[in-house]
């Protein structure tokens, strides 16, 4: 983590301000506070320091408090807490013990609500409360989404108001109030752009009932008092938009930035049909987010990959850049922005302070781990699950089981190159034999796969999608993909499948017999049960009477009733259905000489017979005395 700062260009701070009492909330910059008001009490505020956190290498997301002396930091096992004032202090820990990558985490912005924080946890949402006299530090988990969320923003007028936005398309608007914590909060509203996933949602600075989200490649804007239909849909880029971000300056603008390279300034309440952008910036990296400045009109540009800095524009000159905040040497994953100052009320007398996070997102391991889950989250849990990863250098493996189409289960094995992502070495793929995919379906599937990793450069995700026979979601493999034919499970004569079988102990025949590995379970051909004296009873088919398929025993030939029961002897009247139902199993299978006794050779005639079926002796009633039932006087 580093803490930055600079000097902002002439051309961006000697413009005006943020007006005063407008909230300066928001994902990217905390509101005015009086931290270090004189100039003798900067602190941490006035020098640049470098905080070596290995430690906290699992945290992705950050976010700073309504008193910009606190950061958090969020990771799948918890919240790490930092005193900016202290960086040096181990950092307090609140444990979570989730499973999921954190998508995003946000302080409340308000100093009335400034106990408060959010996180995800895939579809969950997370209110941690930090208050001393709070009973647990998750005071609430909210859920309605089905899919991964993928942000949350605080309203930025309205303490206890929020909005989320997930895969599932839908955006929740929430209000926290309530009487008690065991009260269940329900969304006050939900706005669906169907059918797209979202990936970003933000309120407006100046009107509290607008806010924005983007889906692919398009921006909706909505106002909560006009239902679910957006006001205006925006087709802005080429590719996917992952970061948007209004105006403190203006109501109508917003940008959006877009791994097209490019980010874009619009006119949010212009006609969609004749709307062009107001500016537009071209960078030589795919842009992942882009962000207006709390202070004049500049835009601070974070990479996706390809560079190794932090750009900061101009609105009025997008040519170059005013400023590039350099020297790191690993990616930087979330930037927020430190206030002092603000309380003249005749100019504005605030300094800004710059904190970046970078968790070494470039580092192969890290990425590769970040990649596989994120991609995982994307899809249900019955659908796609994450059997194995191995990150070590040189076994960099990862083994997905897919749940597909048309019932298709296959299990899929990714080499990863210890360069990966790198477009010049992909990872190799490999799949499992399934005994229901012949060998030249197999080769056409992998030949398929192994297209699409050679065509991306984070290619887990496009190769799920072709497996589950989705579209591509924006990605540039798009023929590759959305143009397949669907995969035949359709058995092909002209080919067998070479398998390989191995014994299995057969509990029958005492293991003499052969079966094929992972075929599915025989049917039943045996049925045991207690009798009314408390003797165990085996029933098994007998094949020599089994009826061919699809016939039954005719009622009408008096000869073969007499066939069919003339071995059931004095069997009891009671036990005689039984006998005559166990004629109706599955032959067993084995050789013809089996042993196979039916339900009558277990209650033999003849007294003192000891069956190999049960090791028993015959019961009681085979020396000439009556069945009778139990607790009753009269015989069956």
């Amino acid at each position: 983590m580093s803490l930055l700062n600079p000097l902002p260009p002439r051309q961006i701070r000697e413009q005006q301000a943020a007006p005063r009492g407008i909230v300066q909330g928001g994902a990217d910059a905390a509101p005015v506070s009086a931290v270090g008001d004189g100039p003798d009490d900067a602190g941490t505020f006035r020098t640049y320091s470098k905080i070596d956190m290995k430690q906290l290498v699992s945290a992705g997301k950050m976010s700073i408090s309504p008193s910009n002396r606190e950061i958090a930091l969020a990771s799948r096992a918890g919240l790490y807490i930092i005193d900016l004032e202290n960086p040096s202090n181990v950092p307090a820990f609140l444990p979570q013990g989730g499973m999921w990558e954190i998508a995003d985490v946000q302080w409340n912005p308000h100093p009335s609500w400034s106990q408060y924080i959010l996180s995800t946890s895939s579809e969950k949402l997370l209110v941690w409360n930090l208050s001393p006299s709070s009973k647990m530090h998750i005071e609430r988990i909210l859920q309605s989404h089905f899919r991964a969320i993928t942000d949350i923003n605080w309203h930025p007028s309205i303490p206890s108001h929020l909005a989320t936005c997930a895969i599932d398309s839908w955006v929740y608007l929430w209000d926290l109030r309530s009487e008690t914590v065991t009260t269940k909060i329900k969304p006050t509203m939900g706005l669906s752009a169907f059918n797209e996933s979202a990936t970003q949602v933000k309120w407006n600075y100046h009107n509290e009932h607008v806010l924005a989200t983007s889906h692919n490649k398009h921006v909706l804007v909505w106002d909560n008092r006009k239902g679910s239909v957006p006001l205006s849909t925006i087709v802005a880029h080429d590719s996917n938009i992952y970061g948007i971000s209004w105006s403190r300056l203006s109501e109508a603008e917003i940008i959006t930035c877009s791994l097209d390279k490019t980010i874009k300034t619009w006119d949010a309440y212009a006609d969609p049909s004749t709307i062009q952008p107001l500016g537009i910036i071209q960078t030589e990296y795919p842009v992942w987010r882009a962000r207006n400045l709390p202070f004049g009109r500049g835009i601070l540009a974070q990479p996706q990959r390809g560079r190794l800095a932090l750009d900061m524009y101009s609105t009025d000159h997008p040519e170059e850049p005013v400023h590039i905040f350099d020297g790191f040497s690993e990616a930087v994953t979330e930037s927020v922005w430190r206030i002092r100052g603000g309380g003249n009320t005749h100019h504005d007398d605030r300094e800004f302070q710059l904190i970046t996070w970078d968790r070494g997102s470039s580092d192969p391991p890290s990425s590769l781990r970040e990649e596989v889950t994120q991609a995982a989250q994307k899809f249900s849990a019955s659908k796609v699950k994450i059997v194995d990863i191995n990150l070590n250098s040189g076994t960099r493996k990862c083994n997905l089981e897919v749940h597909g189409h048309t019932s298709l289960f296959i299990r899929i094995l990714f080499t990863f190159p210890d360069d990966y992502p790198a477009k010049s070495h992909p990872p190799t793929v490999d799949i499992d034999p399934n005994r229901k995919i012949i060998p030249r379906k197999r080769a056409w599937f992998l030949r398929e796969l192994r297209k699409i990793c050679s065509q991306n450069i984070l290619c887990i995700e496009p190769c799920i999608r072709f497996l589950l026979g989705l579209p591509s979601g924006g990605q540039d493999v798009a023929g590759a993909i959305s143009n397949q034919k669907p995969f035949s499970l359709e058995e092909d004569d002209s080919e067998e499948e070479d398998v390989e079988i191995e014994k299995v102990p057969d509990m029958e025949s005492g293991g003499a017999s052969l079966i094929q590995q992972n075929q599915p379970p025989r049917e039943r051909t045996a049925q045991a049960v207690f009798s009314t004296n408390g003797m165990l009873v085996r029933i098994i088919a007998n094949d020599s009477t089994r009826p061919k398929p699809g016939t039954l025993p005719s009622h009408n030939d008096p000869m073969a009733a007499g066939k069919s029961n003339h071995h059931l002897g004095d069997l009891p009247l009671a036990l005689r259905g039984l006998a005559k139902m166990a004629k109706q199993l599955p032959a067993l299978t084995g050789p013809a000489n089996a042993d196979a006794h039916d339900f009558a050779d277990a209650f033999s005639t003849q007294p003192g017979v000891k069956h190999t079926s049960t090791g028993i002796l015959g019961p009681m009633w085979n020396r000439g005395m009556p069945f009778k039932a139990r607790g009753k006087g009269k015989a069956i």
